[in-house]
């Protein structure tokens, strides 16, 4: 178990079930805080340098919730411009990473972003006891 200065633990792909800023931006996501969701993974995003796959994962997820609010806003072509960049970022060869089917959220935001579907989509954590 590594910290930080802060003393709080170091955030990595093996450990993300005990990331309360992680476990936070996964829960304004799906309350559609989208700005908020921006806000939280920016702070683990600044953090994670070290770990290239982990930092460009995380900067795709921050890409998305972007991409989330740009439609909200109305503004379709900046929304599919951030998605797009989001999907290399995001896609990276792993059936599921930090809990997160990525397969099946990628298709639920693009889904959404395109107007095929009404529902916004949600990220249902893998691998996350519930207490």
């Amino acid at each position: 178990m590594e910290l930080n200065q802060q003393n709080e633990l170091v955030f990595n792909n093996n450990a993300w079930t005990n990331s309360k800023l992680y476990l936070y931006s996964i829960d304004l996501f799906n309350h559609q805080y989208w700005w908020e969701t921006h806000e939280v993974l920016e702070k683990l995003w600044i953090e994670t340098t070290e770990e290239p796959k982990l930092h460009n994962f995380l900067q795709g997820l921050i890409l998305i919730s972007a991409a989330l609010l740009k439609k909200c806003e109305d503004s379709p072509i900046p929304a599919i411009k951030l998605y797009k960049k989001s999907i290399d970022k995001i896609n990276i060869g792993q059936k599921n990473y930090l809990g997160i089917n990525v397969e099946s959220f990628i298709k639920s935001v693009e889904s959404y972003l395109l107007e095929q579907c009404n529902m916004p989509p949600i990220i249902e954590l893998l691998g996350l006891n519930k207490q």
